[in-house]
């Protein structure tokens, strides 16, 4: 009983680990392709900005985060299940 809850821990960790990865980097390349850089504007003003960098984000970020980890979650906790039911289905 012990190893099958910790076979049945173990799945659902890789599984949220690979879709929270895998849904995170689908975020950030649409979130890239939605907010185009203007290349040349910022090139022909580098001389006269700080020197300094400040990083400031959307209040999106956090929500797609939290989005993101949630369909992971529940994503790898159906995956688990399904694969629970299956072995005790062959036994």
């Amino acid at each position: 009983m012990g190893g099958t809850i910790l076979k049945n821990f173990l799945l659902f960790i890789i599984s949220f680990v690979l879709l929270f990865v895998i849904l995170q980097t689908a975020s950030g390349m649409i979130i890239t392709a939605l907010s185009p850089a203007a290349v040349g504007d910022a090139w022909s003003q580098s001389a006269v900005l700080p020197q300094e960098t400040t990083v400031s984000g959307s209040i999106f970020t956090p929500v797609i985060t939290l989005l993101t980890g949630l369909i992971a979650a529940a994503a790898a906790y159906f995956i688990q299940k399904k694969s629970f039911r299956e072995t005790n289905d062959v036994r």
